[in-house]
Order: C-alpha cells, then sequence, then structure tokens
C-alpha cells in the first residue's frame, strides 16, 4: 500500500474519530442550557476564527501563489458550496443531540451517508461500485440496525423528530463529501489547511442570517433559544473552542486531505468508525449504557471499515485499479502523439 493511500485512510479514520466527540460536546452543551443555535454559533464563530487567522498566515508568511490559487472563482465556488452544507450539517446535528436524542445513537443515524456517497459517486463522479463496497455497506448496515433496535418500533418513534434531523445531517454529510471530491483537481495547488480555513471562514458570514432565521420560527426553545449572554461566560466560550477545534478545523481538515487520494464511497465508509467512537465517550462522560446491541452493531460497523481497507490493499498488491489502468493510457497516447 503506497503511501498516499496510507495517508487517505488515517486521515479519514482519524476525522470520524474527532467526529465522534461532537455528539458528546453537544450533550455537555446542552445539559448547561445551550440550546442548538446558540452551539452552532459558537462553534461557527471560533472555527471562522482559526478559519481567517490559517489565511492570514499563508498570506503573510507563505507562499502567495498558493493563496491567488485559493481566491480563484472556480475554487472559491466549491468552498462556498461545502461551507453553506457545514452550516446545515452542524444545526441539524446539534438540534438532533438538543431534542433529547442520545449521543450515540445519533452519531449511527447519520451513517446513511455511504449510500448517497456510493450511489451519487457512480452517478457524477464515475466511481465504481465495486463487491467490496457494497458487502462493506450490508455489513455495516446490519451494524446499525443491531444498534438502533428499529424493531423496538415503539422507542424508535418517540425519538422521530431527533432521528430525522440526524438523517439530515448524513444526507448534508454525503454532498459535502461528494463536493470535496469533486473539486481535488480545482484545489490541487491548494494546500489543505488552506481549502478548509475558506470553508470555515465562509461559514459565519453565511450562518448568521440563517441562525436568524431559524430562531424566528415556532420551534421548540432547545432548539431556538438564542441570548448572547448566555454564550459568554467562561466555561462556555472554553468548551466552544474544543467544539470549534475538535469538531470542525481539524476533522473537516483530515477530509480535505482524504479526498484528494481517494473515493468520496471510500472516504463515507471509512468515516463508519465515528458511532463506535461516540458511544464510547458517551458512555465514559454522559455515563450513557452501552448495550449488547451496541457491541453487536459496533463490531459490524468496523467489520465494514475493515472490509474496505483490505480491499484496497488486494488492489494495490496485485491488479491495477481502474484509475491507474486510464493513467496508463493516457501516457500512452500521448507518448504515441510525440513519436508523431
Amino acid at each position: 500500500m503506497d503511501k498516499k493511500t496510507n495517508l487517505s485512510y488515517l486521515a479519514s479514520i482519524t476525522a470520524g474519530l474527532f467526529f465522534g466527540s461532537i455528539p458528546i460536546i453537544s450533550a455537555i452543551l446542552r445539559d448547561l442550557n445551550i440550546s442548538s443555535i446558540e452551539q452552532s454559533l459558537l462553534r461557527i464563530f471560533f472555527g471562522s476564527i482559526f478559519g481567517i487567522g490559517i489565511i492570514v498566515f499563508y498570506t503573510l508568511k507563505k507562499n502567495k501563489d498558493q493563496v491567488k490559487n485559493s481566491i480563484k472563482l472556480t475554487s472559491q465556488k466549491t468552498y462556498l458550496l461545502q461551507s453553506l452544507l457545514f452550516v446545515m450539517m452542524i444545526f441539524v446535528y446539534l438540534s438532533s443531540i438538543a431534542v433529547g436524542t442520545p449521543a450515540g445513537e445519533a452519531a449511527l443515524v447519520i451513517q446513511i451517508h455511504p449510500f448517497v456517497t456510493l450511489i451519487l459517486g457512480r452517478i457524477f463522479l464515475k466511481e465504481r461500485i465495486t463487491k467490496s463496497k457494497i458487502i462493506a455497506i450490508i455489513v455495516a448496515t446490519a451494524g446499525l440496525i443491531t444498534l438502533t433496535e428499529v424493531w423496538k418500533w415503539e422507542s424508535f418513534m418517540s425519538s422521530i423528530v431527533g432521528t430525522t434531523l440526524a438523517i439530515l445531517n448524513g444526507l448534508f454529510y454525503a454532498f459535502y463529501l461528494l463536493i470535496g471530491r469533486a473539486s481535488a483537481e480545482k484545489r490541487k495547488d491548494v494546500p489543505y489547511s488552506l481549502s478548509i480555513a475558506w470553508v470555515i471562514s465562509w461559514a459565519i458570514i453565511i450562518a448568521l442570517p440563517l441562525l436568524i432565521m431559524f430562531s424566528l420560527l415556532p420551534l421548540p426553545e432547545e432548539l431556538v433559544k438564542m441570548e448572547i449572554e448566555n454564550i459568554l461566560k467562561t466555561k462556555i466560550i472554553l468548551i466552544g473552542i474544543g467544539f470549534a477545534l475538535a469538531g470542525s478545523v481539524i476533522p473537516y481538515g483530515l477530509l480535505m486531505i482524504s479526498a484528494k487520494y481517494q473515493e468520496s464511497s471510500k472516504s463515507s465508509l471509512l468515516l463508519l468508525d465515528e458511532p463506535v467512537f461516540a458511544i464510547i465517550l458517551g458512555a465514559i462522560i454522559l455515563k450513557e449504557p452501552i448495550t449488547l446491541s451496541y457491541i453487536l452493531g459496533g463490531i459490524g460497523i468496523i467489520a465494514g471499515v475493515i472490509i474496505i481497507i483490505l480491499d484496497k490493499s488486494k488492489k494495490i498488491e496485485g491488479k491495477e485499479t481502474e484509475t491507474e489502468r486510464t493513467n496508463k493510457i493516457k501516457t500512452k497516447e500521448a507518448k504515441a502523439a510525440e513519436e508523431k
């Protein structure tokens, strides 16, 4: 397995671990009476400060050509699209936790994104649907069904609002990954840190009007309550800074790395370690119980990730991938044209 492949796998899996901390931090803020809009503002505001700082750093200290490449209209369009999805993801996910959905369950339900990326990745990016991807999804889905215990219809329906919000987050998440993969060529001369800096910097500009609009909707108080003095406490500010780093700057930066070397469908599948980490943290920090269904479901999810990794190893060691064959054909054609 080559270094770039190792890097892309490590980036996706590590991003999943950081994403697993999001519902835990959100639940802590929920218990401190911080609404989902207030949580969203904290996470987006401090994330944008980090983003603007990175852009300024590159402008003053680093290669200015990289900054020029990043401000091209073709790149900025993709950053804006991802930023809009980023804001929507934050709000619906934190709202899911705010209405009482257990942290582990919320992290599990959003794992709908592999289905979406698999289908849309095939339609728009011509990514292959391989047997290993299908098997990985089946195994991981069996794990998700076991974890959520959907056969207990009464309890499942009692959390339908939180579940629906988590599913929406999964859909937004899938589109975010697809745009990142589709934009990899446009951003090839832009460092990962600068790309994520633009996404999270645009977020505050997009978020302010959206969050104000959401706050005016007739929704439960735990979703739309907005009291600025409530989030200006030292403890809340410190949690907000940690939230921005662990939930935005670091994991989304890692996804930028993954998108450069890996299909969106594979990135999506490798992120399935997120709910496992969320369940473990939920048990340690929030004292949420770990049931037998959680253990069996977690094994299924991890097995899906392992299938993808092992499948890639076999392809590297044995057959050529479709991309490699295409590149070889293009190289031969270019050489033939030069000889003529």
